[in-house]
């Protein structure tokens, strides 16, 4: 893990010093009925009473359902948000929200970027969407062997643990998103 973040900070240092155009894109929720836990209350105010005297409230009261649930995407660089590129909708399912979201979502931002931008998310699956399927340990070795065939890749390797470190080996460059520029 260390290994993968230095080499992350290392290419954002050299693209920021080619002024490469950077893009953080992330996406998050808020339902309805949310309410904080806790917040800032008035200590001089004794009783509910003297509260309602005040017409003032005496705490916070829990909502009764969660209700709608809102999905929010935003884009932005070190210039600020990008303009019109906020995708904003209402989540049709209860669960996981991150089943709502696909390559597809993001496609509609791309034509808002400067050429030749790069765009750094989380590599959550839903953020892109994969051209063809990548060989696993539960693919049989001869797919395997035929899936590196196909790609002029199958070398003198005969045992499926070489065959797949090979895939491994290459899987990056194979796996490109759909919605590149």
């Amino acid at each position: 893990m260390k290994n993968k973040r230095r080499n992350y900070l290392r290419k954002i240092r050299n693209l920021r010093q080619e002024n490469a155009p950077i893009y953080y894109l992330d996406e998050t929720w808020v339902n309805e009925g949310h309410s904080e836990t806790r917040v800032w209350q008035d200590t001089t105010i004794k009783s509910s009473y003297e509260a309602s005297s005040f017409n003032l409230t005496v705490g916070l009261t829990a909502p009764k359902d969660k209700g709608k649930r809102l999905i929010i995407t935003h884009i932005g660089s070190k210039e600020g948000f990008v303009r019109d590129a906020a995708d904003i909708f209402t989540g049709k399912k209860s669960g996981d929200y991150h089943e709502e979201k696909d390559g597809n979502h993001f496609e509609t931002i791309m034509p808002k970027l400067k050429p030749q931008s790069i765009i750094v998310m989380d590599n959550a699956p839903y953020h892109s969407v994969k051209k063809e399927k990548i060989p696993t340990s539960s693919w049989k070795k001869s797919a395997i062997q035929e899936w590196l065939s196909q790609r002029k890749l199958h070398g003198t390797k005969t045992i499926k643990i070489e065959l797949l470190q090979k895939v491994n080996e290459v899987k990056d460059y194979m796996t490109v998103t759909k919605w590149k520029k």
